[in-house]
């Protein structure tokens, strides 16, 4: 009985670690092929870089694949600072944020 219960588990472990790999697989081929428009990020990124009296406003994300030093980029666009009156402090079309596939891996920032 322990036996075969053992079995089950190993069954679904390894069900489980290949369908992550196929899963992995897939999103490194996607981002291979082309950036990966990720504007559902957008609202958490404009909250987590909000700076007190200035209001950040992001226009789309996206990801991106670095194939030459192996890192996934985000890429911020149209990114404005705006101050209480609604006048833009500053304008920049592109803001990019390189994350390591490694440090990912492991949890490290």
């Amino acid at each position: 009985m322990t036996r075969r219960v053992g079995l089950i588990v190993l069954e679904i472990v390894g069900v489980l670690v290949a369908g992550a790999a196929v899963l992995a697989g897939i999103l490194f081929w996607r981002l291979s092929s082309g950036p990966i428009e990720v504007g559902f990020l957008t609202p958490y990124l404009e909250a987590a870089l909000d700076v007190g009296p200035v209001q950040l406003s992001i226009g789309d994300t996206s990801i991106r694949w670095n194939a030459t030093d192996r890192t996934i980029v985000l890429v911020a666009t149209e990114v404005r600072l705006v101050d209480k009156d609604e006048t833009a402090v500053a304008t920049i079309p592109q803001v990019q944020a390189t994350l390591s596939l490694r440090d990912l891996v492991t949890g490290a920032l």
